[in-house]
């Protein structure tokens, strides 16, 4: 009987295998059989290891799959912790009506009437003296400059001062306002159960903020929450009227003698426009603190008009002696005063500007952008080789300062031989610390401001004094006029028409020159009539966006009057604009020399001292559409230095920006003439 192969011992089973070998019986079938085992042998081990993977990457994947469920169970608790910290904050907002604390914790058992009782008493008793820690209890006019020192030297040494973009929280705080802050928790709760129960959603909380906001309110409302903002409502002081003008004419001699004047502004130069500060008595920050609420501004943010402050530097600039403006403010009041924008830094942006991150063009809009932080907007860059998502150019908490305005202002100190601070606390880092390179170039800083602040040791004059007061006394020195502001807003007319048959379908729209779907903020209503049209019957539009269809005959000529009324905060109720519509023929285009219409305008207004005036710049026709742009004068301010005089100091800085400080033959405050095109950084 011949050898079997291993071949064909591989495909017998082990009993098959045994009655071969005890049939044969020969040594060949043996080994071959020795073989056979042992490769199966090899087979089974290979097969027990791929075997052993599996299961070790089924055990990772179940591992994964728990460490998944666990992240979506810690998503969801923080998704749901946010949404009930989101609606805390809203009930809050609701709460600020209750500017009187004592109330608000008698109402929510906060604090009982005897606890109030003994806050009172313990008032009363210390009654005439100022409590350093704490800081509500400082706004108090006319305290002397000892009293400030101290407060400064407790800022040195760690106790407040300078914070880096905002502050650290300085001050005790006493019992009642513990009592205070526990009332709001409780009216928190309180306002999220009733609105629950009343069933207000997030649009009625939107609309009631909407309402609440307004001026610089705005942007500090937009601002990530942060703790510490740093001294707050710190002392105002002011020097005696003769010392007062003894610095004024000290500083008009040191503005004259400069070969390379910055000036480096705050919130305080703007407060005589409405809009409130952030850490004087009434500031945004101060009375957030106290639990008052945020102060009323009496007009929109947009409307804000530039300060006597803002129309000098202007003439400064024109002049030849101011060479530079460093700005900390949003508010967008230096570049509506006329200020070039090559000599300008915004350290902390611009609540009205947009950029583009790619070609990095600058859109100068005459509405608040929506965003802080650096984030995408609507709207994309009208660069037809870009066409890049616009970012808002304010900066929160947490975003460092752009480093092209950065640089620039850094370089402007080192080559000042005069930086004059004008209207800031210099608290904030590291954009106070910049008027100080020029000192160490041999530089002098001066510095206005009510309150006093850390770098008045370090200052070759400090004044204490309201801003426009000081400036319009240095114009008056100097013999420079001030020149009026005069705001020229902007809107587009597009005529669309279609015909059918014997008839003409057209379409009116008003939008603004920045976008069909920008807002027209200095808008309120459009009165639409047809004067020599009986037939034709008027209509008021009311929405925004502003849009009229009709229906007439294709042989109808008509003429078409517009009435635009303007929102508050303009100069004049309205304005018109007379349109002759015949479908049958095509107008001509045609496009105006820009510059050249608006200082038309801003002469006309001037010359007449009142606002209201109008113009077109451009007309592109279509065969079945017309667009045309046209600027109307909003508002017209003028200032008389001469009329501003040294007096006593009577009321609080807010009380005083109603006083005669400019001479205002006010038509509103003003915006945006030659800004509202694109700016080139």
């Amino acid at each position: 009987m011949a050898c079997a192969s291993q071949d064909d011992l591989a495909f017998l089973s082990g009993g098959e295998l045994v009655v071969h070998l005890a049939t044969t019986c020969r040594m060949a079938d043996f080994e071959a059989a020795a073989h056979v085992l042992a490769e199966r042998d090899r087979k089974f081990a290979k097969d027990e290891a791929a075997l052993k993977a599996v299961l070790a990457d089924l055990d990772a994947a179940r591992a994964r799959e728990r460490e998944v469920a666990e992240a979506r169970s810690k998503l969801e608790a923080a998704l749901t912790e946010a949404d009930i910290l989101r609606k805390k904050c809203e009930a809050a907002l609701d709460a600020r009506h209750l500017d009187n604390a004592k109330e608000m914790a008698l109402l929510l058992g906060a604090a009982t009437p005897d606890t109030i009782h003994q806050d009172e008493s313990r008032e009363e008793a210390n009654k005439g003296e100022v409590n350093v820690p704490d800081i509500i209890g400082l706004n108090v006019l006319g305290c002397c400059p000892a009293e400030a020192g101290e407060m400064l030297e407790r800022q040195e040494r760690g106790e407040g001062g300078e914070v880096e973009h905002g502050g650290g929280r300085g001050g005790a705080i006493t019992e009642r306002q513990k009592a205070v802050e526990e009332g709001e928790m409780r009216w928190r709760s309180l306002s999220e159960l009733c609105a629950a129960q009343d069933g207000q959603g997030e649009g009625s909380n939107k609309k009631a903020v909407e309402k609440n906001q307004g001026m610089s309110l705005g942007y500090a409302e937009k601002l990530s929450y942060r703790e510490d903002l740093g001294s707050v409502g710190m002392p105002e002081m002011f020097d005696s009227p003769k010392l007062l003008q003894g610095k004024i004419e000290e500083l008009a001699i040191m503005v004259q003698k400069s070969k390379h004047l910055v000036v480096f502004t705050g919130a305080g130069i703007s407060t005589s426009s409405g809009i409130p500060d952030f850490r004087g008595p009434k500031g945004v920050w101060t009375l957030q603190r106290a639990g008052k609420g945020v102060p009323d501004a009496s007009l929109p943010f947009h409307r804000a008009a530039p300060t006597l402050t803002h129309m000098a530097l202007v003439e400064l600039e024109r002049a030849g002696l101011l060479k530079f403006v460093i700005s900390q403010n949003v508010d967008s009041l230096h570049l509506r005063s006329g200020f070039p924008r090559e000599k300008l830094a915004e350290l902390h942006g611009n609540s009205f500007k947009e950029t583009c991150p790619c070609c990095k063009t600058e859109y100068l809009r005459d509405f608040e952008i929506e965003t802080i932080g650096l984030k995408d907007t609507p709207r994309r860059c009208t660069d037809k080789n870009c066409g890049a998502r616009l970012k808002d150019t304010v900066l929160d908490w947490e975003d460092a300062l752009p480093p092209e305005e950065m640089n620039s202002a850094e370089e402007q100190c080192r080559a000042a031989d005069l930086v004059l601070c004008l209207g800031t606390s210099l608290q904030i880092t590291p954009a106070c610390n910049m008027p100080l390179m020029s000192i160490k170039n041999g530089g002098k800083v001066a510095i206005v401001n009510l309150q006093a602040t850390p770098k008045d040791k370090k200052a070759s004059l400090v004044i204490h004094g309201l801003v426009d007061k000081v400036i319009a006394g240095v114009m008056c020195i100097l013999n420079l006029r001030i020149p009026p502001y005069i705001r020229i807003d902007f809107i587009q007319l597009l005529l669309r028409h279609t015909v059918k048959k014997k008839c003409v379908r057209w379409t009116l729209r008003v939008t603004s020159i920045h976008g069909v779907r920008a807002p027209l903020p200095f808008l309120q209503s459009i009165e639409v009539s047809f004067p020599e049209r009986p037939d034709m019957k008027p209509v008021v539009l009311m929405e925004q966006p502003f849009s009229l269809q009709r229906e007439t005959s294709m042989t109808s000529k008509f003429f078409m009057l517009l009435t635009l009324n303007f929102s508050d905060g303009c100069g004049c109720s309205s304005s018109s604009i007379e349109c002759h519509v015949n479908f049958q023929n095509q107008k001509e285009s045609f496009v105006r020399d820009r510059s050249l219409v608006l200082q038309e305008l801003k002469c006309s207004a001037e010359r007449q001292c009142r606002s209201g005036q109008q113009s077109i710049l451009k007309r592109e026709s279509l065969p079945r559409a017309e667009t045309s742009t046209h600027a109307f004068v909003t508002n017209v301010v003028r200032y008389d230095a001469e009329d501003v005089k040294v007096v006593e100091p009577k009321g609080t800085w807010m009380d005083s920006s109603s006083s005669n400080l400019t001479k205002r033959h006010m038509e509103g405050p003003s915006g945006y003439s030659a800004s509202q095109k694109k700016l080139k950084s």
